[in-house]
């Protein structure tokens, strides 16, 4: 039996606590706020730019693990992995609209009904809706990768690198992604089955910390000058798909995967990690948790944000472990006494 590789356990947890991270910075109104001081600012700008990295790493890891399998594709290899996280999207989703209606029943709304019982469908959470349609194509692309020698997936990544990530250096590509659509996750998917087999992806440690530090760093300065000299709106140095993004992603990948790192509770807490995701990202949670309850806008001008911002992040990850965890335990059990 092939030893478990930790090191992605702690890429997992590391990369949803980055999402939290972002999350706090835009959705509780940090970044955007006139009322941020100007230190809190630069934090916040700072952070959010090395948390980039982690929605391109949950896909590169997807596609690290593709199979090699040159074997006849079943249904059962689609709907088993589909399966698997579908039921954890649709609980989750019914559960916090359910709850929050309960709390306060203006809330409660047909519309928000539908999209709660259909969460893939009403697009409750963009990432999720791309992860399962590349669950769909998966097996195929490793059915189609198999096949292919080094230098034919070098080119394949290359050309789909030219629409996806080397067009957002203009602003845009020709599919108007900015790296939230299926053209950049498909690519994703693919570099992260290249980071396993084709050595030029590879990096050792120091090697991979340098190369993400710079990058973002590089992204960070280049954001600055889109914003303050061309009056950018949105910095494109920054989408998941600008290409100093992807190179800090693949880098940091490589920080996990170059570094031996131990310990069993990771790879425990690793199949719950999800959850922090579909609790902190909730379109109920974005819009009424973040203000009213965290009261983010309290700290915008305060010497306190820092401490506020780890407090969130440390909360979610907790609540969202712990939560799942005991639903797990629950279904364990309901499942023995059936």
């Amino acid at each position: 039996m092939k030893e478990r590789n930790q090191g992605i356990d702690y890429l997992r947890l590391t990369c949803m606590m980055m999402v939290v991270s972002m999350h706090y910075f835009g959705w509780g109104g940090v970044i955007n706020s006139s009322e941020t001081s100007k230190l809190n600012f630069i934090i916040a700008s700072g952070i959010s730019v090395f948390c980039r990295v982690a929605v391109n790493c949950f896909i590169l890891i997807t596609g690290y693990f593709i199979s090699e399998d040159n074997s006849e594709i079943q249904m059962k290899k689609i709907t088993i992995p589909i399966k698997k996280h579908y039921k954890k999207i649709w609980f989750y989703s019914v559960f916090i609209f359910a709850s929050a209606c309960l709390i306060d029943k203006s809330l409660f709304s047909v519309k928000g009904l539908i999209n709660s019982i259909t969460p893939i469908m009403s697009n409750q959470w963009w990432f999720m809706t791309v992860f399962i349609f590349l669950l769909c194509i998966k097996p195929f692309l490793g059915k189609l990768l198999f096949q292919l020698s080094e230098k034919e997936l070098k080119i394949l990544l290359l050309s789909i690198a030219f629409f996806d990530i080397i067009q957002s250096t203009l602003g845009h590509n020709g599919f108007s992604e900015r790296g939230t659509g299926v053209l950049h996750c498909t690519f994703m998917l693919i570099l992260g089955y290249g980071i396993h087999h084709l050595p030029c992806l590879k990096m050792k440690g120091k090697k991979a910390i340098f190369i993400y530090g710079s990058s973002c760093l590089l992204a960070g300065i280049i954001a600055f000058g889109e914003k303050a000299l061309v009056h950018s709106k949105d910095a494109a140095s920054l989408y998941y798909n600008s290409p100093l993004i992807v190179l800090a992603s693949i880098a940091f990948m490589n920080i996990f995967l170059s570094y031996k790192l131990k310990g069993v509770w990771a790879s425990k807490i690793s199949s719950h990690v999800l959850a922090i995701y579909l609790i902190n990202d909730h379109p109920i949670v974005r819009e009424y948790v973040w203000e009213k309850i965290l009261c983010c806008n309290n700290f915008y001008n305060s010497n306190f944000m820092i401490i506020h911002w780890i407090f969130c992040v440390i909360m979610f990850t907790v609540l969202g472990i712990g939560f799942d965890c005991l639903i797990s335990k629950i279904n364990k059990l309901v499942r023995l006494k059936g």
